[in-house]
C-alpha cells in the first residue's frame, strides 16, 4: 500500500526510497536489531529515508546539512533511547538483544558525539540557509533547538526517556522550545 500511495506522487524517486524504506525495515525486524551498533544505525536511517521521501515527493532538494542534521538528530534520539532502556529496566529484562552488549559509558560517548554531530551541522545548515536574508530568524533558530536538545540530554541522564515521543508530549519545557522554533522558523520561511 505504502509503495502504492508513493507511486501516487508521480515521482519514481519516491516509490525507491520507499521500497529501500521497506527493506530496511524487514531487515532489522528479522536480524539488524540484534547486532550491536548496526542497530541504532538501521533505526536512524529509517528516519533519514522518511526525511528523504518527503523530499523527493514534493521535489525539494535536501541539503548536505540538513541531511546530516537529520542523521545526527534521529542517531541522538535512538541512542538515548537505548541508553535510558539500559539505565530503566537493565540487561536482564531481556527486552532488547542488544542491551546486554551496550554499557552506559558506551552509550554515553555515543550521545555526546551525536549531540556535537546534530548541533553543527543543524548550525551550519541553519547559516547557509539564512544567505541572502536580511533578518536572522534562520540563525536565530538554532537557540529553541540548542533547547530542546539540552532538555532532552537532561531528561535521559534524570534515568528517563525510553519512550521519546511520550517526553515529547509531556515535557513542557521540550514543547516551549518546540514551538518557539516553529515560530522563529515559520516567519523566517514566510519572510525570506
Amino acid at each position: 500500500a505504502s509503495l502504492a500511495v508513493a507511486a501516487a506522487t508521480g515521482r519514481w524517486e519516491t516509490v525507491v526510497v520507499i521500497a529501500v524504506y521497506i527493506a530496511l525495515t524487514l531487515t532489522y525486524t528479522f536480524w539488524l536489531k540484534e547486532v550491536a551498533v548496526i542497530d541504532l544505525l538501521a533505526i536512524a536511517s529509517g528516519f533519514v529515508l522518511r526525511a528523504a521521501a518527503g523530499a523527493v515527493a514534493v521535489d525539494v532538494p535536501m541539503s548536505r546539512w540538513f541531511v546530516l542534521c537529520v542523521t545526527f538528530g534521529s542517531l541522538f534520539i535512538v541512542v538515548g533511547k537505548r541508553y535510558a532502556e539500559l539505565q530503566e529496566v537493565g540487561v536482564e529484562a531481556g527486552t532488547r538483544a542488544t542491551l546486554d552488549t551496550y554499557t552506559p559509558g558506551f552509550l554515553r560517548m555515543l550521545l555526546s558525539a551525536s549531540l556535537a554531530g546534530a548541533l553543527l551541522s543543524y548550525c551550519v545548515w541553519a547559516f547557509e540557509t539564512a544567505e541572502g536574508t536580511d533578518i536572522p530568524l534562520y540563525e536565530l533558530s538554532i537557540v529553541p533547538m540548542i533547547a530542546a536538545l539540552f532538555r532532552y540530554l537532561l531528561v535521559l541522564e534524570r534515568g528517563e526517556g525510553s519512550a521519546p515521543e511520550e517526553v515529547f508530549a509531556s515535557d513542557r519545557v521540550l514543547q516551549l522550545a518546540g514551538l518557539i522554533w516553529i515560530i522563529i522558523y515559520g516567519v523566517a520561511v514566510y519572510t525570506a
